[in-house]
């Protein structure tokens, strides 16, 4: 299969089982999880982790496939800018991905490098 095509498998998938509270825009009474200053992390919004060169690494040697829809802007509108990674782990479409608990642990270490 495509990755395009995966990945928009993977878009219409996270549409129609994403949250109702991932549905409504952010409050400014309600921010995401923030990594301690300077330092991303799993935490990290996927917006700051797709707009930093070191993490967009981490992303694509850990999750090729997800870092892709990520990184490219497919996920632009169709999962909000705040959500963390932690978050989209959660997901069992991300998860079908690669986006697993030691993915996650790994990204991190390259992250904290």
């Amino acid at each position: 299969m495509p990755k395009t095509l995966s990945a928009g498998i993977v878009a219409l998938a996270l549409i129609a089982t994403t949250p109702a509270s991932f549905a409504q825009p952010p409050t400014a009474a309600a921010p995401a999880p923030a990594a301690p200053m300077g330092k991303l992390s799993s935490q990290s919004s996927i917006k700051a982790l797709a707009a930093d060169a070191k993490a967009r690494e981490a992303l694509v040697t850990h999750i090729p496939e997800l870092a892709e829809f990520l990184i490219s802007g497919q996920a632009d509108g169709l999962i909000p800018d705040t959500t963390t990674l932690d978050e989209l782990a959660q997901m069992p479409e991300a998860q079908q991905t690669g986006l697993t608990a030691d993915a996650l642990k790994k990204i991190n270490e390259a992250l904290a490098r």
